[in-house]
């Protein structure tokens, strides 16, 4: 149902951490991020308590304004000034889409890299 495998899980988790009523730990015991959610993404304005498909529609779409604005030499948000990779218009997504190319991921369930894993799982 979801050829991009990356922003998928992104997607479930963003609409499956809204459903959770207990706080869920922000961080590990070493101080690293884990897990993802809305508020991580607020210049996507994206609107809560909406369907997997919702978010992956959201996420898809920065994805290609990123790939877009690459080829027009924009900077990602998430890089230093001058990386020219393109930027969605939000830090985290830009952050997010620099790591999955980094990772080989051939977005149909292909590898995973694991500094990913640990900050959006």
């Amino acid at each position: 149902m979801f050829p991009d495998s990356e922003v998928a899980n992104i997607a479930m988790d963003i609409s499956i951490n809204q459903t959770i009523t207990e706080e869920l730990p922000r961080k590990d015991e070493k101080g690293n991020k884990c897990g993802v959610y809305i508020e991580d993404f607020t210049e996507m304005r994206l609107t809560k308590d909406q369907s997997t498909l919702y978010y992956y529609t959201e996420f898809q779409k920065a994805k290609e304004e990123k790939k877009k604005s690459k080829g027009q030499n924009k900077d990602s948000l998430a890089g230093p000034k001058g990386n020219q990779k393109g930027t969605s218009g939000c830090k985290e997504a830009d952050e997010l889409f620099d790591e999955e190319r980094n990772s080989g991921n051939d977005q149909k369930g292909g590898r995973r890299n694991p500094e990913i894993k640990g900050k959006y799982s």
